[in-house]
């Protein structure tokens, strides 16, 4: 069974910032709007704050969520951690 956390560690104008908690971390992820749901995702070495400007205006419309991947952003790393 999976635990939500839904600890804010900030909330801005639009977004509320929650923590999904699994596998023994927690898995970043914001909510604003209302409507039909637009789920953003980032690419590789970025974050979801990539979609800042683009995500707010959406919110306007739609229900947008965005989301840290695992290791990304505000979500903690899983598995191991490689470096040289």
């Amino acid at each position: 069974m999976h635990q939500l956390i839904i600890g804010c560690l900030y909330k801005t104008k639009l977004f509320i910032n929650i923590f999904y908690s699994y596998r023994g971390g927690r898995i970043h992820y914001s909510d604003s709007g209302k409507g039909n749901v637009i789920v953003l995702l980032h690419g590789c070495l970025e974050s979801s704050e990539i979609w800042g400007v683009f995500a707010k205006k959406l919110a306007s419309e739609f229900r947008i969520i965005t989301v840290d991947l695992p290791g990304w952003g505000l979500s903690d790393v899983y598995g191991a951690v490689h470096s040289k």
